[in-house]
């Protein structure tokens, strides 16, 4: 080889270690941990609840790994704040406003989780909520109003009409 072409295949040589790339390979006798996943929940069509009234979450959870037996723990929060470490929560004696709901269900190492977003509203709020129908009848009304004040003056008229002849 020349001097010439010693160098070009030097800088390869020299490039190509510079990207080398490490594998981790697992072996058939270690496996390879996943985290748990949340099967089903239960889920809320009005998301609005009554202060007062207990409202009970829960979730179904597996770790399908075939060779390793977790045990998955559960937490329930309320705001950030731990309530529970079972796999049912019941919420009880909760204050108005709006709650975030979340339970973290774990493998030891791995974690998932799911958030519930309620709004909970006092007896007060939901007695407001019944009477707001009216405002959508009120048009109604006005219109049926002016409807009986016509005819009330078509009348007048007809009969002031039938007086004057």
């Amino acid at each position: 080889m020349k001097k010439k072409e010693i160098i070009p295949i030097l800088l390869i040589i020299l490039s190509l270690n510079f990207f080398i790339i490490n594998l981790t390979i697992i072996s058939s006798e270690e496996q390879l941990n996943l985290p748990p996943v949340i099967v089903n929940y239960n889920s809320f069509y009005d998301e609005t609840i009554i202060q007062g009234y207990n409202l009970t979450f829960y979730v179904n959870a597996a770790d399908n790994e075939d060779n390793i037996n977790d045990t998955l723990t559960y937490k329930w929060y309320v705001n950030n704040v731990l309530k529970e470490n079972k796999t049912v929560f019941e919420l009880k004696e909760i204050n108005s406003g709006f709650q975030e709901i979340k339970v973290e269900v774990s493998d030891g190492n791995l974690t998932a989780h799911h958030i519930w977003q309620i709004t909970v509203a006092t007896k007060q709020q939901t007695e407001i909520k019944k009477v707001e129908p009216f405002f959508l009848i009120a048009p109604w009304i006005a219109i049926i109003l002016i409807i009986i004040i016509l005819l009330g003056l078509i009348t007048y008229y007809i009969i002031k009409e039938l007086k004057a002849q």
